[in-house]
């Protein structure tokens, strides 16, 4: 799924550096003093949490704004946000 999630993205744009290099540029140790109890796992990955608040500030959106663009996006696969 993620292999042609990257096919669907501009090569040049932000989202298909994000995509290609996310992990590496946010590990699950970055936030890992977000959650210390050791209980269990956050329900979202660094990577992904780290990839959004980019492209949100990127973009200038409010919370609201952020999460109507990635519903829009996974929608329609623009990747455009």
């Amino acid at each position: 799924m993620e292999a042609l999630a990257e096919e669907l993205l501009a090569p040049a744009s932000v989202f298909a550096f994000l995509a290609k290099h996310r992990g590496r540029l946010f590990p699950d140790s970055m936030m890992e003093d977000l959650f210390p109890s050791r209980r269990g796992r956050p329900s979202v990955p660094a990577p992904v949490v780290g990839s959004v608040l980019v492209l949100q500030t990127l973009q200038g959106l409010s919370d609201r704004e952020t999460a109507e663009a990635l519903i829009y996006d996974l929608a329609t696969g623009s990747g455009s946000g």
